[in-house]
């Protein structure tokens, strides 16, 4: 996972101004592991006296979309989550009882599931997310 410091400064070389709302943000990803709504960043952002409305942080997420520094995460509840766009491929564990949300490596590489889809229905696969939904083991 890239630092706070590297990521401001792939900002800083992308031409982005680095605003003290965007800094935050930022340190807010990189302090959390998991994929994070607008409401969650502004509640952590709160806990640390940082008050910033609804419009800004949406702003800020869109920016930072743009620059490939977080992504969309979809875990079908319509709730849009983003996360920092690390290196790490990984999908989530998401508990439908208590909605813990855990990170999860696949250990066997799907990159042959990726070509076998190629080949058979001439589609080239850009990005994928498998998400794996249950119930976690304090709800089982």
């Amino acid at each position: 996972m890239k630092s706070a410091n590297d990521i401001l400064k792939q900002l800083r070389e992308q031409g982005s101004r680095m605003t003290k709302t965007r800094n935050f943000i930022v340190a807010v990803f990189q302090n959390n592991n998991l994929p994070l709504a607008e409401l969650e960043i502004r509640e952590r952002l709160a806990k640390q006296g940082i008050k910033v409305n609804k419009t800004t942080v949406y702003r800020e997420l869109e920016h930072l979309k743009s620059k490939n520094i977080i992504k969309d995460v979809d875990f079908g509840d319509g709730k849009k989550r983003y996360e920092l766009n690390g290196d790490d491929h990984h999908h989530h564990l998401i508990c439908t009882n208590c909605k813990k949300v855990e990170e999860v490596h696949v250990e066997d590489d799907v990159s042959h599931i990726e070509q076998k889809i190629n080949q058979r229905k001439n589609f080239k696969i850009i990005n994928h997310s498998l998400e794996f939904f249950g119930l976690c083991r304090n709800c089982k």
